[in-house]
């Protein structure tokens, strides 16, 4: 009888299936490279002794900060701006689930704090405008 090996979700905490799901199932464009960035990101921080990773922008800097957060069981955050949360290029599932995973979000006007609370009503984190 041939033994099978646990497959490679076994390993994997929670919070990475989500990532790599959102990465691969529904396919990101460009999913291979954002967590190729993770990973990188994921090794200096660990080495610069980084206890949280914040990005500027909800757009691929966020999903890259998101990803080496989950890889690395770290807290994550991120600057949310406009044409990152606006353009017609923007998924609004993916920005929800981006705002899910953050410990918090901030933002730059109270017109996006309304527009990002709108989108993820039932989330908390969205924080004040900077």
């Amino acid at each position: 009888m041939r033994q099978t090996r646990p497959s490679f979700q076994h390993y994997l905490d929670d919070r990475i299936p989500d990532a790599l799901g959102l990465l691969f199932e529904k396919k990101i464009p460009e999913g291979h490279r954002l967590l190729a960035e993770a990973l990188f990101v994921r090794v200096h921080a660990k080495r610069a002794g980084l206890d949280h990773l914040h990005a500027h922008f909800a757009s691929r800097a966020a999903h890259v900060a998101l990803l080496a957060a989950c890889l690395s069981k770290r807290p994550s955050s991120f600057t949310a701006h406009a044409k990152d949360i606006y353009h017609c290029e923007v998924d609004p599932r993916v920005l929800r689930w981006k705002i899910a995973q953050a410990r918090f979000v901030v933002t730059v006007s109270d017109y996006n704090r309304r527009y990002l609370q709108q989108l993820a009503a039932d989330l908390q984190g969205i924080g004040e405008r900077v």
